[in-house]
């Protein structure tokens, strides 16, 4: 047993309340403005941004309130865990470690290139797709001509 008998694991227990930051309730259907650069959603007393040629959202108002200091951005990583760290110390990384091969690799420096952003007005829904890229060089220029090639063929700014 890891343990003797009567040992005391836990003395409270307690209910979590209601979450602390509510979905608004949206009354209106969502209405959708397209310029030549962005779309604007608004639902309720919200308004979204969506850049045009990124796909990402510059800007949420809440009540008048900006409440973004910068682009809400996609991220394809995760923050690493003491296993994917190894061995490594602050000062010296383990070049084997998962994480030292991950940014030998480029994962924390992959660009996004746009490929389509979606309105469905009807649905009340928007849908972006996205290719993230890391290339130098020769290697990077056919990525660039592909990636414009998509674009075109998809009608996107």
């Amino acid at each position: 047993a890891w343990s003797d008998a009567g040992h005391v694991v836990a003395r409270e227990q307690f209910v979590a309340h209601k979450r602390l930051l509510a979905l608004p309730v949206v009354e209106t259907p969502a209405t959708f403005i397209q310029s030549d650069g962005a779309i604007s959603i608004t639902a309720s007393n919200s308004t979204w941004l969506i850049n045009k040629r990124t796909g990402f959202i510059e800007q949420w108002t809440l009540n008048g309130a900006e409440k973004f200091k910068k682009p809400l951005v996609d991220s394809v990583v995760r923050a690493s865990l003491d296993n994917d760290i190894g061995i490594s110390e602050v000062d010296r990384p383990d070049p084997n470690a998962w994480s030292s091969r991950w940014i030998a690799a480029g994962l924390w420096d992959l660009e996004h290139h746009l490929l389509s952003l979606e309105v469905d007005a009807e649905r009340h829904s928007t849908s972006t797709t996205w290719l993230h890229i890391r290339g130098t060089g020769c290697f990077r220029d056919v990525l660039a001509n592909v990636i414009l090639g998509l674009r075109q063929s998809l009608n996107l700014p």
